[in-house]
């Protein structure tokens, strides 16, 4: 529950604004009343009908979530590992906003998939699932997942980001559907002005109570500069369909006084307003916002002299980066507490519109929705990014680059697939968007996970011994020292090995290249083969002459047409149980010499050189 007691409360108006890094400091006897202006309720937007300072809010409904003291309100905006019970936390949900078959991926192990708080599965990391999502249904979870809709888009509205604030520029593509969602009973107005830069008026297009669960639709047309405002949170959302595809695809981050992070590429949009408590104040201030980029330069972007109730859109930031989010990357602050907020346009056409967020929608970890061309991961310090593919092997990593002029630094990844994870090694927070194909209108920001893939794992004993020779690798066998190492246990042959639990740290870089899982040898280790001067392509060997074995068992041919048998080995120093494989008398008839490997006391076969396994059966 709320804190009630009104120091508590005063208590609270100081955590909030301490939590939108606001310069105001509250007293122990400041007026709960002006909550909400720190917030971004009663914002101050031009033709506003609420007004009067927040004086009926009650600390109820949703509300209370926003306004708790130990809220953690810091981490409200991205996904948390919760347990059980996290589906009915805001941050773990989404509102569908097209009707649309949803596909849902996991990072974690046990994770229950809610649709309308009615359970409808569980799956673990590495895994995915679909459900029929209709407009307005509720899609929760306990564990962090990303999601997307059959439209390839996210498709959702995500209640983590739900905010009293909110505005949109509509470049083009009239008919663009905004799509607002409210969990309790609140009162909604849709603002727009058609003039660009520093605006004193507003014309309302649409007012609307939307009821406690339900949604509210509006048609956005062009050229407009949209603000949607409200007296208790909401979350919002805007796509645009032409024929089966998407054009423009925006879930909406709110307008508060965080910083923003993302990337103009070849355009985009910065929209701000004066914040009630500035407005209140009853004299004029100068809006101002700052545009900061990772190669260190900065830009002035808005600097207007400003009275009472009036916004600002800047359609032309001047700091840009190339297409595509390939950098420089952007973060955008508010140089005396307006409440703004940024979006890009992609490639510059229009579409492929991608919201700014402030840093409190970063996280540890995503899983990408789709086949990317590229994806980009954004954070406040030059941390190492780690790709995954969907079983948790590391395909790819590095270091972000960047400035800390503004603590600003980015990674980008190309060619991606559906289901890799990017994390960050240390825990360091960040944000990633990509682009499932460069050459359409479908760039995605990726909601982010507090907590990282889980990882099954496997516990190796590694001999650490470089054999010189073929013959020294199969005859002699692991030798000290040994090595604790790690895998994955969903891995499959020639994936890597390594040396922290984490599976981040592969054994290349302790003992050189040449460390994979084999599946296939038949002792209960893994090991690095060797050959002379470098490495050798053998997976398994083993002594194969008939005079060794016994309880010897055909079983029939391989593909090569090479005789397989079962048996045992007469020398439990050669082998303790019952294998597979083939015979050397066999190998030698077909004019398989290239397999054999001569010994001083046995002639071995390296089985990476035919079709036939050898390993334990019993």
């Amino acid at each position: 529950m709320a804190n009630e007691s009104l120091n508590q409360l005063a208590q609270n108006m100081e955590n909030l604004s301490s939590a939108y890094e606001n310069s105001y400091s509250a007293g122990s006897n400041v007026n709960i009343k002006y909550i909400p202006d720190y917030i971004g309720y009663d914002a101050g937007l031009p033709n506003s009908t609420y007004s009067g300072g927040g004086n009926d809010i009650q600390l109820k409904g949703s509300f209370e979530d926003f306004a708790r003291y130990n809220s953690s309100w810091s981490g409200y905006r991205r996904q948390r590992n919760l347990g059980p019970g996290g589906e009915n936390e805001y941050c773990n949900q989404f509102v569908v906003a097209r009707t649309s078959t949803m596909t849902i991926y996991a990072l974690r192990n046990n994770t229950e998939i809610y649709k309308n708080f009615a359970p409808v599965g569980t799956i673990n990391a590495a895994n995915f699932m679909t459900v029929q999502g209709f407009q307005g249904d509720i899609i929760s979870t306990t564990r962090p997942i990303n999601i997307r809709s059959a439209n390839m888009d996210p498709g959702v509205a995500y209640l983590g980001w739900m905010g009293y604030a909110f505005a949109h520029r509509q470049d083009r593509y009239s008919g663009t559907t905004l799509f607002v969602y409210a969990p309790n009973t609140t009162n909604v107005q849709l603002l727009y002005t058609t003039t660009d830069n520093y605006v004193t008026s507003l014309t309302s297009q649409a007012t609307t109570t939307i009821s406690a669960g339900s949604y509210w639709t509006q048609s956005m047309l062009t050229t407009r500069n949209y603000y949607i405002y409200a007296n208790k949170p909401v979350t919002c959302y805007a796509y645009n369909v032409s024929g089966t595809g998407m054009q423009d695809t925006l879930p909406l981050y709110p307008m508060d006084q965080d910083d923003k992070f993302g990337a103009f590429s070849t355009g985009g949009h910065i929209l701000t307003t004066n914040n009630a408590g500035i407005v209140r104040a009853g004299s004029a201030t100068s809006q101002v916002i700052y545009n900061r980029s990772s190669n260190g330069n900065s830009t002035t972007e808005v600097n207007q002299l400003s009275v009472a109730s009036a916004v600002d859109t800047d359609t032309a930031p001047g700091q840009t980066s190339a297409g595509f989010f390939a950098g420089p990357v952007q973060k955008v602050q508010t140089g005396n507490n307006n409440l703004f907020t940024c979006e890009s346009q992609g490639d510059g056409n229009g579409g492929e519109m991608t919201p700014f967020v402030s840093n409190k929608a970063f996280g540890q970890a995503t899983i990408l929705t789709s086949t990317a061309d590229w994806a980009t991961c954004i954070a406040e310090s030059g941390t190492t990014v780690f790709r995954r593919n969907q079983f948790g092997n590391v395909l790819q990593s590095q270091i972000m680059s960047g400035t800390a002029t503004y603590n600003l630094y980015f990674a980008r990844f190309s060619a991606l697939q559906a289901g890799d994870v990017l994390e960050t090694a240390d825990g360091t927070p960040m944000i990633c968007y990509y682009d499932a194909d460069s050459t359409l209108d479908d760039e995605r920001v990726n909601f982010m996970s507090n907590s990282k893939m889980d990882l099954t794992l496997v516990t190796l004993d590694i001999t650490t011994q470089n054999w010189g020779s073929d013959f020294e690798a199969c005859a002699q066998g692991p030798l000290a020292p040994v090595q604790t190492a790690y895998i994955i246990s969903s891995f499959s042959n020639g994936q890597q090995i390594f040396e922290d639990a984490a599976c981040t740290i592969e054994w290349s870089t302790a003992f050189g290249p040449g460390w994979y899982f084999n599946q296939s040898t038949s002792e209960r280790f893994y090991y690095q083969n060797y050959e002379a001067g470098g490495i050798s392509d053998i997976q398994s060997c083993g002594k194969s002459e008939r005079r060794l074995k016994y309880n010897i068992k055909f079983i029939g041919e391989s593909l090569m047409g090479i005789p397989m048998y079962h048996f045992n080995y007469k020398n439990k120093k050669d082998g303790v149980g019952r294998f597979v494989g083939t015979m050397v008398d066999d190998l030698q008839r077909l004019g398989f010499e290239d397999a054999l490997i001569y010994g001083n006391d046995a002639i071995y076969v390296n089985y990476s050189k035919i079709d036939v396994p050898f390993k334990l059966v019993e």
